[in-house]
């Protein structure tokens, strides 16, 4: 999950605890807890780039936090 932000993708990943510990739901990653909850994320965000850009650069910040990635 990492890589992806890191390397300057948009991340809509599965709820993983671990997550919590550097990232917020919503903010700088996307998670979700049902097959049906990954479909509406996808169709939501594939609607609103804005906000997808939003997350998606504080996810890549975030993760200069958390490790130093080669992409």
């Amino acid at each position: 999950a990492l890589d992806i932000m890191a390397c300057k993708g948009f991340l809509i990943t599965n709820y993983q605890p671990e997550l919590n510990e550097y990232f917020e739901n919503g903010k700088n990653v996307v998670m979700y807890t049902s097959i049906e909850e990954a479909c509406d994320l996808a169709a939501y965000y594939l609607d609103r780039e804005k906000e997808r850009r939003e997350i998606n650069l504080l996810g890549v910040i975030s993760t200069g936090n958390v490790e130093n990635w080669e992409c």
